[in-house]
């Protein structure tokens, strides 16, 4: 009898134990020093972002680096498929604005568009971001979405952007900062 009750009082603390780790709302991972940290401890200063945003610059596939660059818009959370942030600084002497993507608060380094000025942002769904870039009298409204384990232009004005907007140039995340 005593080894029943034992074993049951051993079995609820441990389904105790599951259902609270699980109701927290948070995953866990291992930082940099090893120890196990909650995602929504995770700052943009954590990730493989960070050298960028300590040296202000930031790599592109043109001719100039990306000078002055400081955050606009925080949309960075680790806990969500997709986060963002908006960026600005100056390419050359002109103004240039980026949008930094993360993945599971990993930073995507591969799709970052650099453009002239970006008017508003918005979370559309888990894995997609709606972003206004004008140009001249008029604003080209894309949506970027993670599909198949990447960045995709994937909604709205994408043809009339990469043409008037775009003109290929993007962040080059793949470069360290000052390379």
């Amino acid at each position: 009898m005593r080894i029943r009750l034992f074993t049951a009082a051993l079995l609820g603390t441990a389904l105790t134990l599951t259902a609270c780790a699980s109701d927290s709302g948070t995953d866990t991972g291992t930082g940099a020093d090893g120890e196990a940290t909650a995602c929504g401890d995770v700052t943009v200063e954590d990730t493989a972002f960070a050298p960028y945003l300590d040296l202000a610059t930031i790599p592109t596939d043109v001719d100039l680096d990306m000078q002055e660059v400081q955050i606009r818009e925080d949309h960075f959370d680790a806990c969500q498929l997709l986060s963002w942030l908006i960026v600005d600084g100056t390419l050359g002497a002109d103004p240039a604005f980026g949008v930094v993507f993360f993945h599971e608060g990993e930073l995507v380094r591969d799709t970052s568009v650099l453009a002239g000025d970006i008017a508003a942002s918005t979370r559309v769904s888990e894995t997609a971001v709606s972003v206004d870039y004008p140009s001249g009298d008029d604003t080209w409204t894309v949506e970027h979405a993670w599909e198949n384990g990447r960045m995709m232009l994937s909604a709205g004005d994408v043809p009339e952007f990469t043409t008037d907007v775009l003109r290929g140039a993007h962040l080059d995340l793949l470069r360290a900062p000052g390379q």
